[in-house]
């Protein structure tokens, strides 16, 4: 009996993102931006850090890749960061911090974070929109 190719395909979902920024207009932007790349993605956008971890916590939701704003109130994007490698499961999903800094080096050498997964705030869409595209997981 052949069963087809179409059940060992893998199933596909929309991809997952999470977004962690206190400026509404730039969270705006960023969705309206990955919309462009991923339409049916299921995006979430929380106001901090701590909002973050709680719906990690809480939900059965976990996202493709996390994109982080450096400077938050009450959990900032260093310290989301550091909470999320401390979580095995968590760990291994990308997370890219996004901050108006210009100084990658004394961020990579003070907050011992990977320069690939830091990118200056972007100053326009087409700069946004290299960055949401060079880190959406893509569909084999």
């Amino acid at each position: 009996m052949n069963i087809g190719p179409s059940i060992t395909r893998k199933i596909q979902r929309p991809i997952c993102v999470f977004l962690a920024d206190d400026d509404i207009d730039d969270g705006l932007l960023f969705e309206l931006v990955l919309r462009q790349h991923a339409p049916e993605a299921d995006f979430h956008r929380f106001e901090n850090g701590q909002s973050l971890l709680a719906a990690m916590e809480a939900a059965n939701i976990r996202p493709d890749v996390i994109f982080l704003d450096l400077n938050m109130p009450l959990l900032n994007g260093v310290e989301t960061f550091k909470k999320l490698q401390q979580q095995p499961d968590w760990a291994v999903i990308p997370t890219i911090l996004l901050t108006g800094s210009e100084d990658r080096e004394y961020l990579a050498e003070v907050h011992h974070i990977d320069l690939v997964r830091w990118h200056p705030k972007p100053s326009s869409l087409s700069h946004l929109s290299e960055i949401i595209a060079k880190h959406l997981p893509h569909s084999d």
